[in-house]
C-alpha cells in the first residue's frame, strides 16, 4: 500500500505491528488443553506436542519494517504463559529457547484500528472536490461516496491488524459487489467506516 503510486498516501495512516510466534514443546500438563485460551497472549491446545503459542508485540517505524525471529521474544511468549497459566508447566526452565522454533513476521493496521476496503480515490479529486469541508460549507455526511472520484479499476484491502482470518472474507465480498455492481453486503455507516476516502477527508477537515 505504502509504496504504490496511487496509495502512498495512507502511509501516515498506517501502523507497523511486528510479532512473534513460538513453538513451545508440550508438558504433561499442557497435552490436557482442548481449547484455545486468550490471555495477555494465546495458546492452542497442542499439535504434534507442539503449542503454537505468542504473540510478542513491537511497533516499527514504516520506514524500517524489518523483523526477524529473537530469543528474547521466545522468552516473553514462555514467561506470559508461565505467569497468566502456570497450570499448564510450562517455563523457561524446562525448554532450551536456543532450539526453540518460531515464526516473526509484520501486521499492518490502521491509526483507527478498520481495515481499508473498497474502490481507491483519486486523491487529488477528492481534495479538489471536497476541499471546502475545512471551512463548514459542506459536512462529510452529505458527500456521495458512490459518485465520488476513484481511479478506474483499482481495488483495496488492507489495514486488516490482527483480524485479518474473521474479515478478510467479508472484504472480498465488499471487493466483488463494487467489481459486478451489486448492493454492498453492509451498512452504508460500515461502508463508509472502512471506506479509504475517510482518510481524505478527516485531513482536509483537520487543515492537513
Amino acid at each position: 500500500i505504502a509504496e504504490f503510486e496511487q496509495t502512498k498516501w495512507l502511509l501516515k495512516d498506517l501502523q507497523f505491528i511486528a510479532g512473534q510466534v513460538s513453538h513451545i514443546p508440550a508438558t504433561p500438563q499442557s497435552k490436557k488443553l482442548k481449547t484455545v485460551i486468550a490471555h495477555a497472549g494465546y495458546i492452542p491446545p497442542a499439535v504434534n506436542n507442539i503449542h503454537y503459542a505468542g504473540a510478542s508485540f513491537h511497533r516499527l517505524q514504516a520506514k524500517d519494517c524489518s523483523f526477524q525471529e529473537t530469543i528474547a521474544d521466545h522468552l516473553d511468549n514462555i514467561d506470559l504463559i508461565a505467569k497468566k497459566l502456570p497450570s499448564l508447566g510450562i517455563n523457561k526452565t524446562l525448554i532450551d529457547v536456543n532450539k526453540l522454533y518460531g515464526r516473526a513476521q509484520i501486521r499492518t493496521s490502521t491509526t483507527d484500528h478498520l481495515p481499508i476496503i473498497g474502490k481507491v480515490p483519486n486523491f487529488i479529486d477528492w481534495q479538489i472536490d471536497y476541499g471546502d469541508l475545512k471551512y463548514g460549507k459542506i459536512l462529510e455526511k452529505d458527500i456521495d461516496f458512490a459518485t465520488a472520484s476513484y481511479i478506474e479499476g483499482l481495488y483495496i484491502i488492507g489495514g486488516l491488524g490482527s483480524h485479518g482470518m474473521t474479515s478478510a472474507p467479508l472484504a472480498g465480498e465488499i471487493i466483488a459487489s463494487e467489481v459486478m455492481g451489486e448492493t454492498l453486503p453492509l451498512p452504508r455507516k460500515t461502508s463508509r467506516a472502512v471506506h479509504a476516502g475517510r482518510y481524505i477527508t478527516k485531513a482536509i477537515k483537520r487543515g492537513k
